[in-house]
C-alpha cells in the first residue's frame, strides 16, 4: 500500500478569514497563486590542485599513491604523482593536494514577481522568518520536471512548467536550480542531501481598485497561517 502524506498546507482567503485573521473588506482585483522554494543542501566536497616539487627518497616514501573512496569532513591528502626528473639524490615529482570540506546551503526562493512590486518588496525577508526551522514533510517537492499535457490521439504533446498544486514556481524554480547545481560543480561530491520544499503564496492585490496594501497569505513551519501586509508609500 503506497504511504499516504500529509495534505499540503494550501492558503486560502476562506481559511484566512475562519482564522481571524484581518483582511481588507472586499474582493481583490486579482489573486496570484505563487509557491517559493526553500532548498536545504549538505554536501561533503573534494577539491584539489597540484604542483611539481623536488622531493627527497624518505620524502616520497611517506606519500600517499592514490586517495581514499570516502571521505571525512575536514581531511587533506597529499598523494604522489608521475615523477618527472631525478638528480643528486632528489627526484622532481607532481604532488597533488586534496581537502574534504563539508558545505551547506540553507535558502528561502521567493519568485521575483511579488517582490518586484513596490509595497511587497519585504516579502521575501518576511518569508525566510517564516520558513526557519523544520519545514513540514507536506511541502516536500518530490518532482520538479515540467509536465507533459496533450498527448492524447493526434494531438501533440507539450510541457508545462512545474507546480505545488496549482502554485506556481516561476522564476524560484530557476533561482534556486542554478545555486545548486553551482554547488556540485566545483569538486567532487563525494556525498550530499539535498532537500526542497515548496512553500504556496497566495497574493491578493488590491490597490489597482482602491488604496488598500496588498496581502499575502502563507504558513510559517509550525503550520499557523500569516497574512504579510504590503507597505503603501508615503503619500506626497
Amino acid at each position: 500500500m503506497a504511504e499516504l502524506r500529509p495534505a499540503p498546507l494550501l492558503p486560502t482567503v476562506e481559511l484566512a478569514r475562519a482564522r481571524g485573521l484581518a483582511l481588507p473588506d472586499g474582493d481583490p482585483f486579482e489573486v496570484e497563486r505563487l509557491a517559493a522554494l526553500v532548498v536545504d543542501a549538505r554536501l561533503l566536497r573534494r577539491t584539489g590542485w597540484s604542483e611539481q616539487k623536488w622531493l627527497s627518497p624518505d620524502d616520497v616514501k611517506g606519500l600517499s599513491r592514490e586517495l581514499p573512496p570516502t571521505g571525512q569532513p575536514g581531511a587533506m591528502y597529499h598523494v604522489l604523482g608521475r615523477q618527472l626528473a631525478a638528480r643528486a639524490g632528489f627526484v622532481r615529482c607532481q604532488l597533488h593536494h586534496y581537502s574534504d570540506d563539508a558545505c551547506s546551503l540553507r535558502d528561502t526562493y521567493v519568485p521575483a514577481l511579488i517582490t518586484a512590486a513596490p509595497e511587497m518588496a519585504h516579502f521575501d525577508d518576511a518569508l525566510r522568518a517564516l520558513t526557519a526551522g523544520t519545514p513540514p514533510e507536506a511541502l516536500r517537492c518530490t518532482d520538479l520536471a515540467p509536465r507533459v499535457v496533450g498527448a492524447a490521439y493526434r494531438s501533440v504533446p507539450s510541457t508545462l512548467p512545474p507546480d505545488f498544486h496549482g502554485f506556481a514556481y516561476a522564476d524560484a524554480l530557476v533561482r534556486a536550480a542554478t545555486t545548486v547545481g553551482g554547488l556540485f560543480a566545483r569538486g567532487t561530491v563525494l556525498a550530499g542531501e539535498v532537500d526542497v520544499f515548496a512553500w504556496p503564496i497566495l497574493w491578493l492585490r488590491y490597490g489597482a481598485v482602491r488604496p488598500e496594501p496588498d496581502v499575502a497569505l502563507t504558513f510559517d513551519a509550525a503550520g499557523e497561517l500569516h497574512a504579510i501586509g504590503g507597505v503603501l508609500p508615503a503619500g506626497p
